[in-house]
């Protein structure tokens, strides 16, 4: 079964049918959702995409490594348009000031399209708490420094010239990062900051006769646009007309984690000795399940470049609490990922941790089978 298979039949589920009635009616300003584990968040949420496109959602994980797997998901089951995702423009905790371009022109790219969005197409914005606390640059700020330029536009290149100095890109003689721009004969070529990849605009005189894409690498065009939305760097915007990104998703539904809500659940309920299904949080937090029985369950992820919380968390837990999952069709394990997962590929994963914990792979599985043995009774 095919992942947009499984997409429709969360679609048709009763459950996201009322939670779709509920945001229709109003009635509810925040609505509880139990019970879903692995892929299943990632699942109601695509189908709740699917009922209502023009819908705006915002997805704050708790962190920016579970922001990027909840991305990852997304993408998975319903492709790449209409999802985002909005980091820091730190490559490092803010304290250490080292700046991401590449965090910069994502997180530019969604104040893009969130400000001239359709009211028929919906977006759904994945980003963490870090994230959200640094400051955008205002809607009216944003407008005003925005240069959009369309195939058939009458414009001059030197006017284009000069706005393009205005919003403080650097001239230079070939383009290969954002915030800058190079001039030759009729063709303009500029990295924007809202944009993964550089354009090459030409003229006939006065009139853009095409806008393309190009490779940094080769400098060669690609595809063909039809206009394309020049961005300066926000980080020049003065701090003290910065606002919320919440202010440019007016009207979207927040979507949200709650951790100290679950542990609560399962102590209420008493609920001990389980499993705990692709775990991707802390070693705290994982002290707080093992302290309750629970058994952590690693995926992928663990394999993954950034998951060091993951790798963290798997050194962490006992011989006697570990147990080893693929989360198929998702979640792929390097050297794999980007394929669709499968059993055949446990392997990947299995030597990965093995290595992480010091042991060898087939020690590793006699470990992990006799705990799941034990766990499920079988």
């Amino acid at each position: 079964m095919e992942a947009k298979e499984i997409q429709h039949i969360y679609a048709s589920h009763p459950g996201v049918t009322a939670l779709m009635q509920l945001r229709e009616e109003g009635s509810k300003k925040r609505v509880l959702l139990e019970g879903l584990y692995g892929s299943a968040a990632a699942m109601v949420l695509c189908g709740m995409r699917e009922k209502a496109p023009e819908q705006t959602f915002l997805v704050v994980m708790n962190d920016a490594e579970e922001a990027g797997y909840f991305y990852h998901d997304l993408v998975q089951i319903t492709g790449e348009k209409g999802v985002l995702f909005f980091p820091s423009s730190f490559r490092r905790a803010m304290k250490y000031g080292q700046e991401d371009d590449a965090n910069r022109i994502l997180r530019t790219e969604v104040m893009s399209k969130l400000s001239c969005r359709r009211r028929k197409e919906g977006l759904t914005i994945i980003t963490y708490p870090e994230a959200l606390a640094e400051k955008v640059a205002s809607q009216s700020d944003l407008d005003k420094n925005t240069l959009t330029i369309a195939i058939g536009n009458r414009i001059s290149r030197d006017d284009v010239e000069k706005k393009l100095a205005e919003l403080k890109f650097k001239e230079v003689t070939y383009v290969y990062e954002p915030g800058e721009f190079a001039v030759r004969g009729s063709l303009i070529d500029i990295f924007s900051f809202s944009s993964e990849y550089p354009y090459r605009i030409d003229f006939f005189g006065d009139e853009v006769e095409s806008v393309r894409r190009f490779d940094i690498a080769s400098q060669l065009s690609q595809d063909k646009v039809d206009a394309v939305t020049i961005i300066p760097n926000l980080k020049n915007f003065a701090a003290d007309k910065k606002v919320s990104l919440a202010d440019y998703a007016e009207g979207a539904v927040w979507w949200m984690t709650d951790l100290d809500h679950t542990l609560g659940v399962l102590d209420e309920n008493d609920f001990h000795n389980g499993i705990i299904h692709c775990f991707t949080g802390s070693v705290p937090f994982e002290r707080k399940l093992l302290d309750r029985g629970f058994m952590i369950s690693i995926s992928g992820i663990v394999t993954f470049r950034a998951a060091e919380n993951v790798r963290e968390a798997a050194r962490y837990a006992p011989d006697d609490r570990l147990l080893i999952e693929t989360d198929s069709p998702f979640l792929a394990p390097v050297p794999m990922r980007g394929n669709e997962n499968e059993p055949s590929f446990l392997p990947y994963t299995l030597k990965f941790l093995a290595e992480q914990r010091n042991t060898s792979p087939e020690a590793l599985a006699i470990l992990t089978t006799d705990n799941a043995r034990r766990i499920l009774k079988c």
